[in-house]
This record gives C-alpha cells, structure tokens and sequence, in this order.
C-alpha cells in the first residue's frame, strides 16, 4: 500500500486571480497604545468638526419649520378673507368676536400643530375653561401699536386697504407667550417693538400681509423700521371699506 506523501508546504487559500494567500502561521498583531491614541484623536477631532455643523442644520430646520407654520396661517387667515368680504380676522377678542386664531381654527386649519412654534418651550397648557379640549399651544402673535385695543395692527383690517401690503407684518413668533387656541385674550401680543422675542438664533421669523416670509434681528428689524422698509403696524389711515357686521 502507498502511503500518500504529506506536503510539508503551508496551507493557503485561493484567490481572485488563482494565487494562494499563506494564512497558517501568520501572527496577529495587536493596536500599539500610539495607534489606539491616533485613532482616537482622530474621532475627537471629527467629532468637533461634525456636532456644530448639526446644531447648524437642526436649527434651520426648526426655523424652516416655523416658517411653514407661519405660511400655513397666513393662508388661513387669507381664506377667512376670501369669505368675508376681503377682511382679516381680528387680532382680539372684540365683543364677544373671537381672536384671529379662534377665526381660522378649526374651520380653515385644523391643525393645532401649526400653531406651535418648534422652539416654544413653555408646555402643553391647561385650562378649566377651555371651550375646545386638546386645541394646543398659540405661539405667535398679530403685531400691534400703542392703542390698547390693538386698532393700529394689520388683523382687522380689509385688504383692498393696504398699500404696503409687502412691508406689513401680520404675525410674527411670540414662542413664550401664555396663549392657547380656545382661550379668551383681550390684548394684543406682542403689543410694542420690545416685546418681540427673538429665539430663532436671535432672529425672528415674521409673515407681510403680502405672503412672505422673513427672519431678522432685533436690530434689522428696528433699522427697518426707521426706514419704513418695514411696518410694524397698519398705520394711521383709516379703513376707506366700511365694515358690514352679521
């Protein structure tokens, strides 16, 4: 009987291009402590590099989102409009006629969500007397003046009146405000210039009567102001359309 001559050559395995790969008796080698600190280094270093420009992108997304919001109730308040003959709904409650938001929700948004700015940190609020249960949060607010009764903001006004429909501010954020959507407010927020809150990155977000959106400081706001680029108010011209009340 032949006994079959045993190969004293390594073992291999095979690849792509038909070689052999000796494998059998190659020793491992371990991360040097030098290597492991390299390699570390090197994520501590991605990692500073990668986490600001998250919270770059976070917070535009959060202020994009704002944003929409105020487009969303832009369009409500213009379609309450369309059907009463071209008036926006009132910026307060005013005998007995509710708020700008009690106007257009449920009717012509019926998403509470839209209301709430991402940013507004302030909690669900409560109330015992609320007229509708689970309405949510109300973080912005109809810009007004110095008359109490808000008479010089943009809500409550008709639209064929508006000359710089593009330089009125209609809502703006008010994240930190008390407001929810079935509660009764009898007062304008925010009712003066210093009361606006910037909380998108020192920024504002605010929608013009026109449609647009924009975002600035608190000091580009008050530049703009001083140039009239920018109105804060619907001014002192009264409305030239008679208002019909049912």
């Amino acid at each position: 009987m032949i006994t079959p001559i045993r190969s004293k050559m390594k073992t291999g395995r095979a690849t792509a291009s038909g070689l052999s790969v000796q494998t059998a008796g190659k020793p491992s080698r371990a991360f040097s402590l030098v290597e492991l600190l390299v390699v570390v280094a090197v994520i501590g270093a991605l990692a500073a590099v990668i986490t600001p420009t998250l919270s770059v992108v976070r917070a535009r997304a959060l202020t994009s989102q704002c944003q929409s919001n105020l487009r969303q109730l832009h369009g409500g308040c213009m379609m309450y409009a369309a059907n009463h003959g071209g008036w926006l709904p009132p910026s307060q409650d005013d005998g007995g006629v509710g708020a700008w938001w009690k106007q257009i929700y449920p009717d012509y948004i019926d998403n509470p969500s839209v209301f709430v700015c991402p940013l507004d940190e302030t909690g669900g609020i409560s109330d015992a007397n609320a007229q509708i249960e689970g309405n949510g949060k109300l973080s912005y607010g109809a810009m007004g003046n110095d008359d109490v009764r808000a008479k010089q903001g943009v809500m409550d006004k008709n639209l064929g009146d508006f000359v710089w429909a593009g330089k009125s501010v209609m809502l703006l954020d008010d994240p930190k405000s008390g407001r929810q959507l079935a509660k009764s407010w009898f007062f304008n927020w925010p009712k003066y210039y210093t009361d606006i809150q910037a909380v998108h990155d020192d920024k504002v977000n605010m929608v013009f009567v026109d449609g647009h959106v924009d975002s600035m400081t608190l000091e580009e706001i008050e530049e703009r102001m001083s140039e009239g680029t920018i109105k804060t108010s619907y001014g002192n011209m009264s409305p030239r359309t008679p208002k019909v009340t049912n």
